[in-house]
């Protein structure tokens, strides 16, 4: 027995025209935001700052920068401002008398030593672990 699979699962269902949920709902906001803000200020008052806010959920609503809802974009604007922006890099020291100098790749379990050998012992991974512990100093 065949089957249709759906395809563009990823696109919203339109509800009324072009508009989805989403845009509805930021209409709605849109209206109730601005309806409160006719009964409470003046016309002239109303007209200055009835603009930007329409402007803003018009934006929330319909405007995608770089493919991606305005909701999220301003999350990670938002978020880039608040975390720390500093990444610390510190010079690898490297120390010519333990038995442990050279790490072929990061996260790798197999060491080279001076001497060639590929083998972890126990007392190859304590030196190790005794150079990070200082941080390469003596």
């Amino acid at each position: 027995m065949q089957s249709s699979v759906p395809q563009y699962i990823d696109v919203e269902d339109k509800i009324v025209g072009p508009f989805t949920w989403k845009h509805i709902g930021w209409l709605l906001g849109m209206c109730a935001v601005l309806l409160v803000m006719y009964t409470a200020f003046d016309f002239q008052l109303f007209l200055i700052a009835g603009g930007p806010t329409a402007l803003t959920f018009l934006a929330f609503a319909f405007y995608r920068p770089s493919g991606m809802p305005m909701v999220k974009f301003v999350f990670h604007g938002l978020f880039f401002l608040f975390r720390p922006k500093v990444s610390v890099w510190e010079r690898p020291v490297h120390v010519s008398n333990t038995p442990t100098a050279v790490m072929k790749r990061p996260g790798s379990a197999v060491v080279e030593s001076a001497s060639g050998s590929r083998e972890i012992t126990e007392e190859k991974l304590r030196a190790l672990a005794a150079v990070l512990d200082r941080r390469g100093s003596r």
